[in-house]
């Protein structure tokens, strides 16, 4: 039961995340592109690279840690779903352009991200 209420917990505290980064890009940056969603997955990515590195080569974390931020944190901050939910909205309102490019975006970026934070941790350390 505690492994529930810790990924509870951590999830609480990437949603909190997710909301403050989310309307905070919104006030600066606008809606024309899904960039919110963009910026929290890479972002959210990246630290999913990091943290990996980190936990599986240079410290000792404990498994209800790495569960913690892994599942809890990152799992509530990144928004795949809210991705997907983009992506279709494009396609069903004519915009296939946007919605490819949408996918491309999220899915290189992110996928670039976890591999950048991995290096930059082997690299520190």
């Amino acid at each position: 039961m505690s492994e529930i209420v810790a990924v509870g917990i951590g999830g609480f505290f990437g949603a909190i995340m997710r909301y403050v980064i989310s309307q905070w890009i919104r006030l600066n940056f606008g809606e024309k592109f899904p960039i919110v969603s963009l910026v929290v997955n890479v972002f959210g990515c990246f630290l999913a690279g990091v943290f990996l590195t980190l936990s599986s080569k240079r410290l000792d974390i404990p498994e209800l840690t790495k569960t913690v931020i892994m599942v809890g944190f990152l799992g509530a901050f990144t928004t795949f779903s809210a991705f997907g939910l983009e992506t279709i909205n494009y396609f069903k309102g004519g915009k296939p352009l946007l919605a490819l490019n949408n996918i491309i975006l999220n899915f290189t970026l992110s996928l670039g991200a976890i591999e950048i934070g991995a290096r930059i941790v082997k690299y520190k350390t």
